[in-house]
């Protein structure tokens, strides 16, 4: 008698036991539907790319954020060195532009604006 109380109490046991990992087992309705769209609809190759994508644009915001301030001390320098290029080049040329001096006036700022 006490056996198969046991019996029954074991059955009942492994029976519940059973259940549970049947529902463990089973995921989610969302987690199969995910698995449908990756592997059946080819979704694989689409994630590959949007993770591709997704990589080069991290890289390209690192790389901004790293070299951007570099880059605009580069460009001050720049915009510096063709100024005083110009205003050399200008010193340079403008004797040989006016080198008849009798013809070589300066306009002041009231003739200016009456021209």
């Amino acid at each position: 008698m006490i056996s198969t109380v046991l019996n029954l109490q074991a059955h009942h046991v492994r029976h519940a036991i059973q259940h549970e990992a049947r529902r463990v087992r089973k995921p989610p309705k969302w987690v199969e539907f995910a698995h449908t769209l990756y592997h059946d609809w080819g979704l694989k190759h689409a994630c590959l790319i949007l993770v591709l994508i997704l990589y080069n644009f991290l890289g390209a915001a690192i790389f901004y954020y790293c070299e951007a301030s570099h880059d605009e001390n580069q460009e001050v320098i720049w915009k510096d060195s063709i100024q005083t290029n110009r205003s050399k080049f200008i010193q340079n040329i403008i004797p040989t532009m006016f080198n008849n001096t009798e013809y070589l006036f300066f306009l002041t700022g009231e003739q200016t604006k009456q021209v």
